[in-house]
């Protein structure tokens, strides 16, 4: 017993190919052709999926206005099957993120109690066992509901934000420091205030340790205006900078020379021309880059292509069209935009309630981009804006995709699949796992910590050799604290990428990404901003890769 909450292990029941038939439905779209699996989780919507090193996917589920006796935990092997579950008798609000460990962290709380604090800040190990809760946090119910998806910085810290506050909690649960943001009354049809959080993202966190909130714009019936806008905070909570804008709910992302993304817009009509619908491009000063208008909200988090483009769906709101979906150059230039309504025409309830589309979309490592749309159309598209393929899966609003590293693709559902049943849907996709980009997916990498790749570049020496390949060789001294040389030889010029990463392939240093000629070079690599244990030195030029392997001991 925990805070009042019984934790139990139970039963999730995949329904075989003997269940009574539906009948049948017509769409416009062909029906699923590269289902591999559909993990069913009963009568709860599923969030974004998380996937583990070993493969395990890990999925929250719940109603963001309900709570139900299924709402909880699954981890599900890659083949489909069950490997746990864990029961909590409340919604999980909020996506799972992984820290190097193993370890899982995610929010529940009373679905039906939203204004209330009681929703909390849950760590579970790797076999569903709680480790530690955090009670307090609260929510506010923002749209999509994984818009409270804890980040997890290199040194372990958790970033998460509640009702009211960005919170900074330790490994052990214990809160380091929170920010209480402005608040704004919110008046009810009763004539009640009641003092309401302004809405806001999950946090991201740059490679420097900043953390980064999006904010909305808050305030209703006479109740005063509260500003939107990006705040920028630095590792001991103090605010860096903000922005004084519309704001959203999407989380921020960052591009490969630190510049942050921020989409303008949130859940509702919003009707203010001077905030029109756009996608920000901010220095990491806080000073304005470039501002493209998308002319539809954009609800969800963009993604980045190893070119540094920019793949964003937006909402139908304020127009009542169905979403579209753009790619944007670094530059802050439209490259070019898909309008998903041809693919809806004969949908009939697509002309009453026009789809949207909500997720942030995935890349993989041929450069296909993955998302989906509320009508349940699933599209992978070529960087040129053509379809390579769509499917008719399932409605995806509250969850984007995930991609495992042998290219499978784990959709969550937001609808009902199988009579009342929601399930994390597997798709074939088009081989190898994610983009080799800064930011290729919903909260980053697999893990969803929402941490960029850490940059921490030093000085290479270059000793000239006669040289006969490639070798990376071991690292010395080796087990080191803080610092360690890595040392590599080449025998002609080679576009290199030599990088460090945690157990869960998380990049937490990049030494070289440079061409390079014949040589032996040497690289110190500094550990302080890490914690201790194993990490791996990856050397690649062209079809050559080697992997050794650093311990860091404290």
């Amino acid at each position: 017993m925990t805070g009042g909450i019984m934790l139990r292990r139970s039963c999730v029941f995949v329904f075989l190919s003997f269940l009574p038939l539906q009948p049948l439905t017509l769409h416009s779209q062909p029906p699923i052709t590269r289902c591999l699996w559909k993990y069913f989780t009963g009568p709860a919507q599923v969030q974004s999926p998380a996937v583990g090193p070993d493969g395990t996917i890990y999925i929250g589920s719940g109603r963001y206005n309900e709570t139900l006796p299924s709402d909880g935990l699954f981890a599900v092997k890659p083949g489909g099957t069950q490997q746990w579950t864990l029961t909590l008798g409340m919604t999980v609000h909020s996506s799972v993120a992984l820290d190097q460990e193993g370890n899982l962290y995610f929010i529940a709380g009373d679905a039906n109690k939203p204004d209330s604090m009681g929703a909390a800040l849950y760590s579970l190990d790797a076999s569903g066992n709680l480790r530690w809760k955090l009670d307090s946090i609260g929510w506010m119910a923002p749209i999509p509901n994984t818009g409270f998806t804890p980040a997890i910085a290199t040194d372990g810290t958790i970033y998460v934000c509640g009702r009211f506050s960005l919170f900074a909690v330790r490994r052990d649960g214990t809160v380091r420091w929170k920010h209480d943001f402005p608040l704004f009354d919110n008046i009810f049809g009763s004539g009640e205030r009641h003092t309401a959080g302004n809405h806001r993202s999950a946090p991201t966190i740059a490679s420097d340790g900043t953390v980064y909130v999006n904010t909305m714009r808050g305030g209703h019936e006479g109740g005063e205006q509260v500003e939107g806008g990006v705040y920028a905070f630095d590792s001991l909570g103090n605010v860096k900078w903000r922005t004084y804008d519309m704001g959203g709910t999407a989380a921020p992302v960052i591009g490969g020379d630190g510049t942050i993304y921020s989409a303008i817009g949130g859940y509702g009509v919003v009707t203010d021309t001077s905030n029109a619908p756009r996608l920000l491009a901010i220095r990491p000063d806080g000073t304005r880059k470039w501002a493209v208008e998308t002319q539809l909200w954009c609800e969800a988090s963009p993604s980045i292509g190893a070119d540094g483009t920019l793949y964003i769906g937006t909402t139908h709101h304020p127009l009542d069209v169905p979403g579209w979906f753009h790619a944007i150059s670094p530059e802050g230039q439209i490259k070019w935009t898909y309008d998903t309504a041809p693919d809806v025409k004969n949908d009939s309830a697509s002309q009453v309630n026009p789809p949207d589309i909500y997720d942030s979309p995935v890349i993989d490592a041929n450069g296909l981009i993955y998302f989906g749309n509320e009508a349940g159309r699933f599209y992978a598209m070529n960087p040129d804006g053509t379809v390579a393929w769509l499917d008719l899966v399932t409605s995806q609003k509250y969850g984007s995709p995930a991609i495992a590293n042998d290219g499978t693709i784990y959709i969550p559902s937001d609808t009902k699949v199988d009579f009342d049943h929601y399930a994390l849907i597997a798709l074939q996709g088009g081989g190898g796992g994610l983009a080799d980009s800064p930011w290729p997916k919903f909260r980053q990498n697999n893990a969803n910590t929402g941490q960029a790749p850490v940059s921490a570049p030093t000085a290479v020496v270059r000793r000239t050799a006669p040289l006969h390949g490639i070798e990376l060789f071991p690292n010395y001294p080796d087990p080191f604290n803080p610092t360690t040389h890595i040392r590599f030889q080449i025998s002609d010029f080679r576009y290199l990428k030599l990088g460090v990463y945690d157990l869960l392939g998380r990049a937490v240093a990049m030494l070289v990404n440079s061409v390079e000629g014949p040589g032996t070079y040497t690289v110190e690599f500094d550990g302080s901003h890490l914690a201790s244990g194993m990490y791996l030195c990856r050397l690649s030029a062209g079809d050559f890769t080697q992997v050794r392997k650093l311990c860091l001991l404290r």
